[in-house]
């Protein structure tokens, strides 16, 4: 029987925090190796890393809480510094929108359990299915059709990555919203700041779309359009999505 040490468990470990595309086998796996075949000091190692994740995950979010507060206090230095990023699809999902959408979802789960006199588990569980849904096809059907329409407003070949940048970010404002109210519904008079957040999109299609960032498109009236479109929406579909599940779950 062989023994692992400390070096491999501190490979093990750094995985944890990199590789989720099979994180149920990857955790199988990981407990027969380390509790069969590893030495006690590897196996503390191991227990170590397991125990810090949630705080390298406590942290993550307070990064992503921290984009969305430059976005409210300063939209255009926010904006710039996240086209300057140049993240890709992938890191920007799975790095800022499922995250807060998985706060959103455990947000109103849990402010269900805090604010309900008469908590239903299956009631909230049906909640949490179709909050999840509604933003998630909504997100998804935003970014598709303002693919489809960027060529009739700016004339320009399809960007799905733009695109998909432009409504991952606008649209933290609404979900960042969401979590607070979820929470504590007596807040929900803070809906009212999803109105500042047109002015966030509109600085922010300047900085994704440089050919809106000129007076001309100002003028011309091109860049108070394509903030309407890309308002409508972020903020319409999921409130679609939502309307839809619903009477589809009752």
């Amino acid at each position: 029987m062989f023994k692992i040490g400390s070096k491999n468990i501190l490979f093990i470990y750094s995985s944890q925090n990199l590789n989720y595309k099979y994180p149920f086998l990857f955790v199988v796996v990981e407990i027969y190796v380390v509790f069969l075949h590893a030495e006690k000091r590897a196996m503390w190692i191991w227990l170590f890393g397991w125990l810090t994740l949630p705080v390298i995950k406590f942290f993550r979010m307070f990064e992503i809480l921290k984009i969305v507060l430059r976005l409210v206090r300063s939209p255009r230095e926010a904006w710039d510094e996240i086209v300057a990023s140049d993240n890709d699809v992938r890191t920007m999902q799975n790095g800022f929108f499922y995250p807060l959408l998985l706060l959103v979802v455990v947000a109103t789960f849990v402010g269900s359990w805090l604010n309900s006199q008469n908590f239903a588990f299956d009631q909230t569980l049906k909640e949490c299915v179709v909050v999840f849904s509604s933003y998630f096809a909504g997100y998804y059907f935003a970014i598709l059709l303002l693919n489809e329409l960027i060529a009739k407003f700016l004339g320009e070949e399809k960007n799905y990555k733009a695109c998909a940048r432009m409504i991952t970010y606008a649209s933290s404002v609404m979900l960042t919203l969401k979590v607070v109210v979820s929470l504590l519904p007596d807040l929900f008079i803070l809906y009212v700041i999803n109105l500042y957040a047109v002015y966030i999109i509109w600085e922010g299609v300047a900085a994704v779309f440089p050919s809106l960032g000129d007076a001309e498109a100002e003028n011309n009236g091109k860049k108070g359009r394509f903030t309407m479109l890309c308002s409508a929406l972020i903020y319409v579909f999921p409130f679609v999505m939502e309307i839809l599940m619903m009477m589809m779950m009752s």
